[in-house]
């Protein structure tokens, strides 16, 4: 099984290098985040194993259990949507949080970061489907959403 995911891993840093080419960006510049939602923390070892340095979770439950069991020098991203009374523990075991998507959960992570004394760093979730069912802010708000979270001192946007 790893070496379907040394072969895996190879195929898709070539589509990344191939496409930072016609961009005019560096390969390395790049960050390839895995999402392990629903994989055992033995096939997310053997990832690491071949280089894999950056892993995304959906489900909070989900990553808390598998991160203890995870060997080596990885970052973990929280990917999914996240409830504000979740706030501190994702802030705890997250490097990064990509699905903030409201003021009042900017609100809560940067409490939450200030009381930790720690800067959190977020990523806005933009839901540019329309579709009721994704979260993420409209597109036409994601400017006063950026705007009100500048004013926020622990969360580096």
């Amino acid at each position: 099984m790893a070496d379907y995911i040394i072969e895996n891993l190879i195929r898709v840093r070539a589509k990344i290098a191939a496409a930072a080419e016609k961009s005019g960006r560096r390969p390395e510049d790049i960050r390839l985040v895995a999402v392990t939602k629903i994989v055992p923390p033995e096939k997310i070892n053997q990832a690491v194993a071949a280089g894999v340095t950056d892993l995304g979770e959906n489900y909070l439950q989900e990553a808390l259990a598998k991160q203890p069991q995870v060997t080596g020098p990885v970052r973990w991203h929280f990917i999914g949507h996240l409830q504000r009374n979740k706030a501190e523990k994702a802030l705890e075991h997250f490097s990064l949080i990509q699905s903030v998507d409201s003021r009042r959960l900017a609100q809560e992570l940067d409490r939450r970061a200030r009381q930790l004394g720690q800067e959190a760093e977020i990523l806005l979730q933009v839901n540019t489907s329309g579709e009721e069912s994704k979260s993420g802010v409209v597109p036409e708000q994601t400017e006063e959403l950026a705007e009100a979270i500048s004013g926020l001192g622990s969360l580096k946007l």
